[in-house]
């Protein structure tokens, strides 16, 4: 009866934030292809259980954070059927720097990359379009 709610990107702008600004949570790897390869595998677990369970896995868009904090407030709420929305303005101010720029690069930036990451991001595309991402 347990929902999973999961707040992800594109599985190629995670790859790309990780190689520039490295993890929060610490993970170091020896090269993008491993990288990437360590990290579809992880993501292919969370898109199997999907497919297997849709109704019990709820994935939420974190580029919202960037285009609709209102209706990322409100995914955020159904997903885990609050009465009211949260105040997002502290996640969002997470994702700045103190200049106000943002820490992250914007959706769809690993396009840019396409060329120089094509192996690492050719790990990842099956796993990207399974969550809903385009495969290009």
């Amino acid at each position: 009866g347990t929902t999973l709610v999961a707040v992800l990107r594109d599985p190629r702008d995670l790859l790309l934030n990780w190689l520039a600004r490295g993890s929060s949570a610490g993970f170091g790897f020896p090269g993008p292809d491993i990288a990437a390869e360590w990290l579809a595998m992880q993501l292919g677990h969370l898109a199997d259980r999907e497919a297997i369970a849709p109704q019990s896995v709820v994935l939420i868009d974190a580029d919202g954070f960037d285009k609709d904090s209102d209706a990322l407030a409100a995914a955020v709420q159904a997903a885990f059927g609050t009465s009211s929305a949260p105040d997002l303005a502290q996640a969002t101010a997470l994702g700045r720097q103190v200049n106000g720029l943002p820490i992250d690069f914007p959706a769809g930036a690993w396009r840019a990359y396409s060329s120089l990451m094509a192996a690492p991001f050719a790990a990842l595309a099956d796993v990207a379009v399974r969550l809903g991402y385009p495969a290009k």
